[in-house]
C-alpha cells in the first residue's frame, strides 16, 4: 500500500477574511485547481508568514508528488519542482528510497478511473488521504522505477514538442487566412512550392 512506502499529508488555507494572511504574501501557495497532470513551478497565489503560522498550510519540497482530492480536478496529479505550500484539497506524497515520484506520477495517471471509483460523498464525491494511503501499488526496484519514468518522460517531451509545432502551424494558417480574406495579402504575392501565383 502506498502509505507503507511513502509519507502523506495535506495542507490548509489561511482565512480569506484576514487580509494580513494574503496581502503582499511571499510564500507560494498551491490550490488543487492548479493540478493538471503537470510539473508545478510557480503557484498562482502567495500567503504571508502570518498566514502560514495561523493555518494548516504546509510546505512541500521539490519532487513531492501531489494529488488533488476534491472537486473537478479530483484525481489529477502534479510534481512540485520548487518548494511551496499547499491547501487541504491536496495530498502530498514525499519521495522515499522505495518511492520515485516521477514513476508514480505516471502510474496514478494510468489508474485514474480506478482511483476515482473510490470517491465518496454527495453531489460531488471526493477522494481523501486514507484512500491514497491504502491504494495498492506496484513496487519495482528504484532503478527500474527511474528507468520507466525516464522513458515515459522522453515520450511526453516528444508529444509536447509535436503539439507546440502543430499549434504554431495552426496559428500561422489562421493568420494567413485572415490576411487573405481581408486583402492584406494578395494571392499574386504568394510563392508556394517555388511557383509564383
Amino acid at each position: 500500500r502506498l502509505g507503507e512506502v511513502a509519507e502523506t499529508y495535506t495542507g490548509g488555507t489561511p482565512s480569506r477574511s484576514n487580509k494580513s494572511y494574503w496581502k503582499n504574501g511571499e510564500i507560494p501557495w498551491l490550490k488543487s485547481g492548479e493540478l493538471n497532470d503537470c510539473r508545478i513551478y510557480f503557484p498562482e497565489e502567495c500567503i504571508t508568514k502570518e498566514g502560514l503560522e495561523n493555518s494548516s498550510a504546509k510546505y512541500v519540497n521539490e519532487n513531492t508528488l501531489l494529488v488533488a482530492l476534491y472537486g473537478a480536478t479530483a484525481g489529477k496529479v502534479g510534481i512540485a519542482k520548487t518548494k511551496f505550500t499547499i491547501n487541504q484539497a491536496i495530498c502530498a506524497i514525499k519521495p522515499s528510497s522505495k518511492f520515485y515520484s516521477e514513476f508514480y506520477f505516471y502510474y496514478l495517471i494510468s489508474i485514474r478511473q480506478n482511483l476515482l471509483s473510490k470517491r465518496f460523498g454527495g453531489a460531488q464525491p471526493n477522494l481523501n488521504m486514507q484512500i491514497i494511503k491504502t491504494l495498492l501499488i506496484p513496487l519495482p526496484p528504484l532503478p527500474v522505477q527511474e528507468r520507466i519514468a525516464s522513458i515515459l518522460s522522453t515520450i511526453d517531451e516528444a508529444i509536447e514538442a509535436k503539439e507546440k509545432k502543430k499549434k504554431a502551424l495552426e496559428d500561422t494558417f489562421k493568420s494567413l487566412l485572415k490576411n487573405l480574406m481581408t486583402g492584406k495579402i494578395r494571392v499574386h504575392n504568394l510563392k508556394i512550392s517555388g511557383v509564383n501565383l
